[in-house]
């Protein structure tokens, strides 16, 4: 946008900024596992502002273009809606597999599914109101590892990766002309023992395999918006996001490769795991630029 590059561009929900440095992604980044969020679902979103130039100082420090979310409020009318969604997997085509000398473990199925509510509603006619959604998703991938390749043997092998999303608004309008907004919004997540990464199937054993403990994160907004007079407007706020990534290894050993041989074999974990300091050794990787 604005002819930048997605590094350059800033993503906002509700005042937080969720944008991750990590190539333009959104919520929780690693440079293993990719983007791993996306701050908020879409059934919880209102509006959508995109701005490619000349916006508020708000939006300051950033070269690209602006994507503003702004997401449900309640109101004097209780309304409300149930959803889902499902993409199975007996509806696919099939999926193309490869074969190299070193082996490449082939995705041959996608399973995702997800639902939810969302309900808004007056606490105080007129004054105060409330706006909440719950939204829990799972992700179903199936690989298979290369022909050949030891844990050929597991067959078709399923990693898992389940999300919770949520929101929660409350919306008090103080005097015609002055409102403030407090918003609560994430996505925590989690991904059970299994082949996280795919190269774990390479292995000779499913040392590698690991779980992601967590990861997301969870936000939290307060703003206020009042015209003082006639002339004088006033907007304030304090936001505060916090993401993390925390995988734990089902064994901790470190990863050998053996290059004296084609396929090369690679031996225990995933080789970067610390007995006692996996939070924050492993966060601290998956952060890096």
């Amino acid at each position: 946008m604005a002819g930048s590059s997605e590094l350059d561009n800033l993503y906002v929900v509700d005042g937080v900024n969720v944008t991750n440095t990590g190539y333009g992604a959104l919520g929780s980044y690693s440079i293993i596992f990719g983007s791993l969020g996306n701050a908020t679902p879409f059934d919880f979103i209102q509006e959508v502002q995109v701005k490619t130039g000349g916006y508020e100082a708000e939006f300051g420090q950033f070269m690209g273009g602006v994507v503003n979310v702004v997401t449900k409020s309640g109101s004097n009318t209780l309304r409300g809606s149930f959803f889902g969604y499902t993409q199975p997997k007996a509806l696919e085509a099939s999926w193309k597999t490869i074969q190299t000398n070193n082996g490449t473990v082939n995705t041959v199925g996608i399973e995702e599914s997800d639902g939810g509510a969302e309900a808004g509603f007056p606490l105080l006619k007129d004054r105060l109101f409330f706006f909440g959604a719950i939204n829990p998703g799972q992700r179903e991938t199936v690989f298979v590892a290369p022909e050949g390749f030891p844990l050929e043997s597991l067959g078709e092998v399923t990693r898992t990766r389940n999300t919770l999303s949520y929101s929660a608004k409350t919306t008090w309008q103080a005097a015609p002309g002055h409102r403030v907004d407090a918003s609560f919004f994430g996505d925590p997540s989690n991904g059970p023992n299994g082949p996280q990464r795919s190269t774990s199937l390479l292995r000779q054993t499913t040392s590698a395999f690991s779980k992601l403990d967590r990861f997301g994160g969870h936000n939290q907004t307060v703003r206020y918006d009042g015209a003082v007079t006639s002339n004088w407007l006033v907007e304030a706020s304090f936001a505060r996001a916090v993401n993390s990534i925390v995988e734990t290894p089902s064994e901790n050993t470190w990863a050998v490769r053996d290059t004296r041989v084609t396929p090369n074999i690679v031996t225990g974990g995933i080789g970067t795991y610390e007995k006692g300091n996996d939070s924050k050794n492993l966060q601290y990787a998956a952060r890096r630029p």
